[in-house]
């Protein structure tokens, strides 16, 4: 069936919206919630920005301070049901496994079978269902972890990592202090990527393609530059902090004798890890975006897995405090906008 334009025109501005669709996809986006329309905005004016009409999100949730990992601490928790209890669940991209305390398996009675899955090598702990929002997820292989011993739940039952997370695009809004979870579109093409749309204040050239992840865990790495130096970035939404390692320092040129190097009381994180000192006045370049980075914890070892000579900057959510970032797992694209300084430029 072929498509048909649908246009509304608003008087004296000069605006139409025009929304190309047919009439199957039109009674589609009736009946089923969550289509969306192919809209953009055209004006008389020649190279009027589009306009994107964004769906529903499946979830959202708000991003809180977890004084139970450290002061100032945010973190998103989504409530996600379980067996007809629902628990906060910590929205982790930097894990790459889903993980559920025994504290809350026996408080809760929960049943977790052990399931082997084509592939495996052997049995794996297995929820039936699980139900983020209005999407249920099926047979979610999740590790059971002693959370008496285990400080990174702090307020959390739980953590979803990118086995779960990965199935969906992802907004983290800092100015309004909530993460959304969008169904990624069933198809797309390159004149119209999923997302066909964008977050207010996020553009199509605030867009970075995300880098393989080494371990193949769907983590997501991008490109960034920290004061002028290329590094490998990463993006982890279960820590609130942003850091790096040994390898990411002599990179940057974190030494000691650097003036913005201080260090540590051996202070411990989430309950484990020690950072040996930090840096601060640093600015970051994303994209398009160019912004001060919050105080850059240096760790003898990664908190993350990784290789200690494999150089790797990973911001946390003090990262985007004043910023959004768009995780688009439908285009592999990292997104990000918001208040920012004009990126600095080689002409005088």
């Amino acid at each position: 069936m072929s498509s048909a334009p649908i246009g509304r025109r608003s008087r004296g501005w000069g605006w139409t919206l025009s929304c190309e669709t047919s009439l199957s996809s039109l009674l589609a986006g009736i009946l089923f919630a969550g289509s969306v329309l192919n809209c953009h905005a055209v004006s008389g004016a020649r190279g009027a920005a589009p306009v994107s009409l964004a769906p529903a999100p499946i979830a959202e949730a708000p991003l809180v301070d977890d004084s139970t990992m450290g002061a100032g601490f945010a973190r998103a928790l989504l409530p996600v049901t379980i067996q007809g209890h629902t628990l906060p669940f910590a929205l982790d991209l930097g894990t790459s496994i889903n993980e559920l305390s025994e504290t809350a398996t026996a408080q809760f009675h929960l049943v977790v079978t052990e399931a082997v899955a084509p592939g495996d090598k052997g049995p794996h702990p297995q929820l039936d269902s699980l139900t983020i929002g209005t999407a249920v997820q099926r047979h979610v292989h999740v590790a059971q972890t002693n959370a008496s011993d285990y400080a990174e739940f702090g307020l959390a039952r739980g953590l979803l990592g990118t086995p779960a997370l990965s199935r969906y695009d992802l907004v983290f809004d800092g100015p309004a202090r909530r993460v959304r979870l969008y169904a990624q579109p069933a198809t797309h093409t390159a004149a119209t990527p999923a997302p066909g749309w964008l977050p207010p204040g996020i553009t199509r050239a605030d867009c970075i393609p995300m880098r393989g992840d080494p371990d193949g865990a769907h983590r997501v790495f991008f490109d960034l530059q920290a004061d002028g130096h290329s590094i490998r970035g990463m993006f982890d939404s279960g820590y609130g902090w942003t850091y790096t390692n040994l390898a990411g320092a002599r990179l940057l040129g974190l030494t000691q004798s650097n003036p913005r190097v201080h260090p540590l009381a051996s202070e411990v994180y989430a309950g484990r890890f020690t950072a040996t000192w930090d840096a601060t006045d640093m600015m970051l370049t994303v994209g398009a975006q160019h912004f001060p980075a919050p105080p850059i914890l240096v760790f003898d070892a990664l908190p993350r897995s990784g290789r200690p000579d494999d150089p790797v900057l990973v911001l946390g959510l003090d990262a985007i405090r004043d910023r959004i970032l768009v995780v688009s797992y439908s285009t592999g694209e990292v997104c990000l906008g918001g208040s920012s300084a004009p990126r600095p430029t080689s002409e005088p």
